[in-house]
């Protein structure tokens, strides 16, 4: 645990896991800017800031990723896995991004929002697990199934390919509801 800013990677620099990582950095922000991948499709990933996490570059080839509750995480690039993604923290994105867990889940704890509302397009592909409410976002895309604990609100489309589970009543307001 630092306390401190950390910054991994450039745009000109990756960042490759070499085993299991956790960063902490405490009181201070954590931005990832270079492409970060496991090296061997086996590395597990987990972030904890009580400040901002970015990721600012994508992020490949891991098992899973966890972000603790504390702060707030920042997606600016697509992140993939093979296991589950999970974002205890509350979550804004920026952009069209893309979220893919090859077997597993992605997960958020808390609420999740785009930054403006009209550009911010989100695509799960894998099976979401909607625990905090998701809003401010264009469309939603996801390609397995959906369990929603939390209400859903984008200004376009809202698609979901695959099995719908809610708890309890909850409400999809978008200009569009596909199921």
């Amino acid at each position: 645990t630092t306390n401190t800013d950390m910054t991994l990677g450039d745009s000109g620099t990756g960042i490759t896991l070499a085993g299991n990582t956790t960063l902490n950095t405490g009181s201070g922000d954590l931005s990832i800017n270079g492409v970060l991948a496991g090296a061997d499709n086996n590395d597990s990933l987990t972030l904890n800031s009580e400040g901002t996490t970015t990721i600012g570059a994508a992020i490949t080839g891991i098992t899973t990723l966890a972000t603790d509750s504390e702060g707030t995480t920042v997606i600016n690039a697509n992140v993939s896995s093979s296991g589950n993604q999970t974002y205890n923290d509350n979550v804004t994105f920026n952009g069209t991004r893309e979220l893919t867990s090859t077997s597993g889940t992605v997960n958020f704890a808390s609420t999740i929002a785009g930054t403006d509302g009209a550009t911010d397009d989100l695509t799960i592909t894998g099976i979401l697990d909607l625990d905090g409410a998701l809003t401010n976002i264009n469309d939603l895309a996801v390609s397995s199934t959906s369990n929603l604990a939390a209400n859903v609100t984008t200004s376009g489309t809202q698609t979901y390919t695959s099995a719908v589970v809610t708890d309890g009543s909850r409400t999809l307001q978008g200009t569009t509801v596909n199921f």
